[in-house]
């Protein structure tokens, strides 16, 4: 087994790490950066924490996110309904 050190990340450091997850994930920033992603999940998670308008914008996205899921199911149905439709008539047109 080999041994874990114990690396020291400034602030600014987590910061940055912090805001990279938001945009691109804590998984790919934290490929990127060459640290776990269970430490950058954390440093994202008191980002956001910390600051009420950044919390703010992730419920904004959340809503959003299921407002678009929900349209896309219905779009989905519409889109069945019609090639259903234009499946019927085309079949009385070749008679």
């Amino acid at each position: 087994m080999g041994k874990r050190s114990n690396r020291v990340y400034t602030a600014e450091f987590k910061k940055q790490a912090a805001k990279l997850a938001m945009e691109i994930g804590a998984t790919k920033a934290a490929q990127q950066l060459g640290v776990p992603m269970s430490v950058v999940a954390k440093w994202k998670q008191k980002t956001i924490q910390n600051s009420p308008q950044l919390a703010q914008e992730k419920v904004d996205f959340e809503a959003e996110y299921k407002k678009l899921l929900a349209e896309n199911a219905e779009q989905k149905k519409v889109i069945t309904i019609l090639k259903a439709a234009a499946a019927f008539f085309s079949r009385d047109h070749l008679k």
